[in-house]
């Protein structure tokens, strides 16, 4: 008999704060389960409000699920903000559908391509 839990795709929201050396500000990572990774995205807001433009970044290690402490290299901290389970609509490389229900949050993210690594993100009911 399989594990349904085995099953279960989640996501996690990260507040990343930066060191002061950093370019960038401190930001907030949204990682979403896209099989063995964790697709991701730097929103300068969270929750999100209205259609909000974030950037797309790498695709993290599904330990980043767990994970809080100090980013190696000298890239900050992660706080977890918010974690949960995550039921895919519709996820291909121009589009991510996605039903989270968090500890805190629950909504379909609607997130699709805009340009070079920009993605418009929105939330429904």
């Amino acid at each position: 008999m399989e594990n349904a839990e085995a099953n279960t795709s989640r996501f996690v929201v990260l507040y990343h704060q930066m060191p002061d050396s950093a370019t960038r500000p401190s930001h907030w990572d949204l990682m979403i389960q896209d099989g063995g990774v964790l697709a991701t995205w730097q929103l300068l807001e969270w929750p999100p409000a209205g259609t909000i433009l974030v950037k797309r970044l790498d695709d993290h290690r599904l330990t980043y699920l767990d994970f809080e402490g100090e980013v190696d290299k000298d890239r900050g901290r992660v706080t977890r903000i918010e974690f949960g389970d995550m039921e895919p609509l519709e996820q291909n490389d121009e589009v991510q559908h996605v039903n989270l229900v968090g500890q805190a949050f629950a909504a379909t993210l609607y997130l699709e391509h805009d340009r070079g690594q920009f993605w418009r993100l929105s939330v429904g009911d």
